[in-house]
């Protein structure tokens, strides 16, 4: 199965883990809890995913009271103040910071480069070039161009009529295929002690319009932090670049006071994450820009892509127990907690 990192595990670049002596140490006072989850087949890991979210998402309330006061409350900039001995800065307001910054939360402070972050969102290069064919091949077809030499051919060949469409098709196929793998993946029966998931989306599209040339400005991708916390309870988790109509574009905490059915920081039912998940398919399945799937999904228009011709990616990777280095190692956690509650005080 190559739809997801179990495959390439091997490639993917990992911490050192600590030693018994150094996990014990670190994990004294939480020996007892631990120990009996553990009794309940929790690993310790996975419990690690569990607190970290129950925490994450008390922080997050707290921060949404705040930011119906003041406007300019922001949970990614009190990630990127409160992150310090991370070499990671997460700046600005965009889809990859805000799931770089919720990722964060959920690892130890060594993990906390730039570096590892894409490795844990975005698998291996291979996984990556091999799930967005919407971009890997018009960018290197559309490379050779003015060049005599076989990928300056196969780019005139690619944009012809027959080329266009063969191309859609390689990317339609391979939507399909993730989005059936994701699909499997979410609505799994699972045992309690295997949830809650962190599931890390990755949509991508390029416009057709990209082979005339410039193809860096007609791709656009998108990322979504997608939580699976029960059978019938799910969190979806995503900020959005500035754009034509919206300048400023929105981090968490607007997308979730956004009113959005799917924004609910409670969580959504499987039905209304049924939904969602329709929307989805729709938007990476469709030959033409979707713009009513988008806005749905994303709670936003792009009247740059309307009506055009596009060929869209779908990938997904997960949080995973070899992610995380052990239970209660969440400094940065630890660090917003500390920055609410004195703020509180």
């Amino acid at each position: 199965n190559f739809f997801g990192k179990k495959v390439y595990a091997s490639t993917k670049s990992t911490f050192t883990k600590r030693s018994g002596a150094e996990k014990l140490r670190s994990a004294a006072p939480m020996m007892l809890r631990s120990s009996r989850w553990a009794s309940r087949g929790l690993s310790e890991e996975r419990l690690g995913i569990r607190t970290a979210l129950a925490s994450f998402n008390a922080v997050t309330r707290t921060l949404r009271s705040w930011h119906q006061l003041d406007s300019n409350v922001s949970f990614e900039t009190l990630v990127s103040t409160s992150a310090v001995g991370s070499s990671a800065q997460f700046v600005g307001t965009s889809c990859g910071n805000s799931m770089n910054c919720v990722v964060s939360c959920f690892l130890a402070e060594s993990q906390i480069t730039f570096a590892n972050l894409d490795q844990v969102i975005g698998g291996s290069e291979l996984f990556a070039l091999w799930w967005t064919p919407c971009v890997t091949l018009p960018s290197l077809l559309v490379s050779g161009d003015g060049y005599k030499s076989p990928v300056s051919y196969a780019g005139n060949w690619a944009r012809s009529h027959n080329g266009r469409r063969t191309i859609r098709k390689i990317c339609k196929r391979s939507a399909e295929a993730q989005m059936d793998a994701f699909e499997t993946q979410l609505w799994l029966e699972e045992p309690p002690e295997k949830l809650p998931r962190v599931l890390l989306l990755s949509l991508t599209w390029t416009s057709e319009l990209g082979l005339a040339g410039q193809i860096s400005e007609h791709i656009q991708d998108h990322k979504i932090v997608c939580v699976k916390a029960g059978p019938d309870c799910y969190q979806i988790f995503q900020g959005y670049m500035p754009h034509t109509r919206m300048p400023d574009g929105y981090g968490l905490l607007e997308w979730q006071s956004s009113g959005n059915p799917y924004s609910n920081p409670q969580g959504i039912s499987r039905p209304q994450m049924q939904e969602y998940v329709r929307y989805l398919r729709v938007f990476v399945e469709s030959e033409i820009w979707h713009g009513e799937a988008h806005n749905a999904i994303c709670n936003t228009s792009q009247v740059d892509f309307f009506n055009q011709l596009v060929w869209s990616s779908f990938s997904f990777t997960e949080i995973e127990d070899a992610d995380i280095l052990g239970y209660a190692e969440t400094p940065l956690l630890t660090a917003l907690g500390g920055a609410v509650r004195a703020r509180t005080v």
